[in-house]
């Protein structure tokens, strides 16, 4: 046998012969060849939303998620039900009450091919949390003061004192590439983002389109059957709708419920989003610092708008019965910290005006209620309020608001708000009590926008905050509820809904998935 250097040619004839044999069909049992497997076939699927978000730097706006349309991984991912799972970091624990490890996956590679290292995951906690960035984001990070590299693999956060929600915070922390967005900055990267997650972008057209494509090597998030999303935004509602009708569309949000009827019966599946965020007002029982007066400062008359609104008819009348109406508080079942044992005020005019009486209001007041107009049926509730609120001696000048800038000056007190105000309180995307109470506590809120003064129900909030058992903290969450629920600055009314509609052939469709929380690699077309 030769042993010498084999020449170039003969060595590209044994490369060329490995591989032809690797890719020939395998002999099966009595000489027949197994037919190639099929290749992968393409599932595009294309989503009309009524907006899309500006840009695609997931810390400068909150709009939509930090996952942008999945093509970012969190430190942490948030399951259907709110509590969180492996993302970036694969296992945690606390070392003390402000200290937080973190294991670091180490099979993560950016959509360039650049591997992820731990110094990514620690480079992304500081600069979200960094408030010389100006970011959203970072006024829910507040707490974290530090995260540093322990090792390869491993990080430690750092916060201020005790916080029952660091988990919740690590699963709004999207990991981004140090090294490139140092190199092109925010404003660039918000065009040409790189992330980890299972899709990566194709194309970004701002108020038009977004494309993503499905990563088939991403290592625990992989597409289940969808290869490409195209997002478009539509902000009419009728083109949604004709879009679904004519199949140009697969999936459409924000469907108006009027609508929903007429397509349910040709056929497309529907599902209701109606977790996570409220439709009542604000009743303000402050002006900055100073006490409000007049009625509204008056628990009992706070207490009177309550009896006076008839909730079912809402749910039922404007809203089809597609949302149902709150429970005495403006969290939702599905929330952390939500109260089971608070009940909905019941309808009762008599009730009412006995308490207007004897808060001293007997021939009733005139009040003024500010809303955004965003749907047919926020207008409709405002309306019915009117009515009902003449039935019990109060009138109510509505304010439309038709301009979102108009709103934010209100919504944070650049202007003083109303006595009614609809603010839209949300939980999402955490789904605790903790993102709607935060509003209500003097501790957290400048004085131009605090809402309401109560001493206990601060204690009991502050408590919450820095609670790390979960099970004691969820009690602390229900008791300031129910301080709200008995000292109200807030008319609650139904739990927002909102519909989605897809084509039936679209599966995997969830309540969460169709929220805000995007999770396109749940999603199949068969």
């Amino acid at each position: 046998m030769h042993l010498g250097i084999r020449s170039p040619v003969t060595v590209a004839w044994l490369s060329a012969a490995v591989i032809l044999s690797a890719c020939a069909p395998a002999a099966q049992p009595g000489g027949q060849t197994a037919p190639a497997p099929a290749p992968p076939k393409e599932q595009k699927l294309v989503i009309g939303q009524a907006s899309i978000t500006p840009q695609m730097h997931p810390y400068i706006s909150i709009c939509c998620t930090q996952r942008r349309y999945d093509v970012f991984d969190m430190v942490l991912h948030q399951k259907d039900d709110g509590s969180v799972e492996p993302g970036a970091a694969t296992a945690w624990k606390t070392l003390n009450d402000t200290t937080w490890q973190f294991t670091i996956r180490q099979d993560m590679k950016f959509h360039d091919g650049t591997p992820m290292r731990v110094e990514d995951v620690v480079f992304s906690i500081k600069r979200a949390a960094d408030i010389s960035f100006k970011y959203a984001i970072t006024s829910r990070l507040d707490v974290i003061q530090d995260a540093v590299t322990v090792d390869p693999q491993t990080i430690n956060v750092i916060t201020s004192r005790p916080d029952g929600l660091l988990l919740k915070r690590m699963a709004m922390v999207s990991i981004l590439p140090q090294a490139y967005l140092e190199r092109v900055g925010d404003a660039e990267f918000g065009n040409k983002p790189i992330g980890t997650g299972p899709f990566r972008l194709v194309e970004f057209v701002p108020d038009t389109r977004i494309v993503v494509q499905a990563v088939p090597e991403h290592p625990f998030r992989k597409a289940q059957g969808v290869t490409q999303v195209t997002i478009r935004n539509i902000p009419e509602a009728s083109a949604r709708v004709a879009g679904l009708k004519s199949g140009e569309l697969d999936m459409a949000d924000t469907i108006p419920i009027d609508q929903a009827d007429a397509l349910k019966a040709a056929g497309f599946q529907v599902i209701v989003v109606d977790s996570g965020s409220s439709t009542g007002y604000w009743m303000d029982t402050v002006i900055g610092r100073q006490p409000k007066t007049g009625p509204m400062a008056s628990t009992l008359v706070r207490q009177a708008l309550n009896y006076a609104l008839d909730k079912e008819a809402i749910a039922k009348n404007i809203y089809k019965g597609y949302t149902k109406p709150e429970q005495g508080q403006f969290v939702q079942p599905e929330t952390f910290g939500f109260n089971p044992n608070l009940k909905p005020y019941p309808y009762d005019p008599a009730k009412a005006r006995q308490l207007l009486a004897q808060a001293g209001y007997p021939n009733g007041f005139k009040i003024t209620l500010a809303s955004l107009q965003i749907s047919q049926e926020v207008n409709a509730t405002n309306l019915f309020i009117q009515d009902q609120f003449r039935q019990i001696g109060v009138e109510v000048e509505i304010q439309p608001i038709g301009e979102y800038a108009v709103f934010r000056d209100y919504f944070y007190g650049v202007r003083q708000r109303t006595d009614l105000f609809a603010p839209g309180l949300i939980n999402t995307p955490a789904l605790d009590a903790d993102f709607a109470l935060v509003w209500f506590c003097t501790c957290q809120q400048d004085p131009g926008r605090w809402h309401y003064n109560n001493p206990e129900f601060d204690r009991v909030y502050m408590a919450s905050q820095v609670e790390i058992n979960e099970a004691k903290r969820r009690e602390l969450l229900q008791r300031a509820l129910e301080i709200l629920h008995h000292d109200p600055p807030y008319l609650f009314v139904v739990q927002s809904t909102r519909l989605v509609f897809s084509n039936p052939k679209v599966k995997g469709v969830t309540r969460r998935a169709a929220d805000i929380e995007q999770r396109y690699e749940r999603l199949s077309i068969q």
